[in-house]
């Protein structure tokens, strides 16, 4: 009945050691298959960035660019023309008219006292006085 006992054999205990032995030889093994493998793309990374850094700098390097200079034109002030008494009573005429009198009828476009008023002070303008400066 000993001899079908498998646990009662005498060699059982060395099998079983011989067996974990080996286990543990294939796992080093494997586990020195992944740190070589690891230590390969760990250097093939650092060698990429590096050459990455390296193109990024060169295409980002300031190279020195002679330019000729250009004299600029000389900007001559533009006169404004005279204000004249006419011109003041036109001026005049147009901010005492009532709020809805047109004032400019161009391009389709008609410009009334109330939106000239947005034009004083701090108003925001609108959309009809950008439409006609536009």
């Amino acid at each position: 009945m000993t001899r079908l006992n498998p646990y009662c054999d005498a060699d059982y205990v060395m099998n079983l050691k011989r067996r974990f032995e080996q286990r543990k030889q294939e796992l080093n093994q494997e586990v020195l298959k992944d740190e070589t493998k690891r230590d390969f793309y760990h250097e093939k990374n650092e060698r990429t960035a590096k050459a990455l850094e390296e193109r990024i700098k060169r295409s980002l390097a300031i190279t020195d660019v002679c330019l000729d200079e250009v004299e600029e034109p000389a900007t001559e002030e533009e006169e404004l023309p005279e204000f004249t008494d006419e011109m003041a009573a036109v001026v005049e005429d147009a901010w005492t008219a009532p709020q809805t009198k047109v004032l400019i009828d161009k391009f389709r476009i008609e410009i009334r006292r109330k939106d000239v008023e947005t034009l004083k002070g701090l108003s925001w303008l609108n959309d009809e006085v950008s439409k006609c400066f536009s």
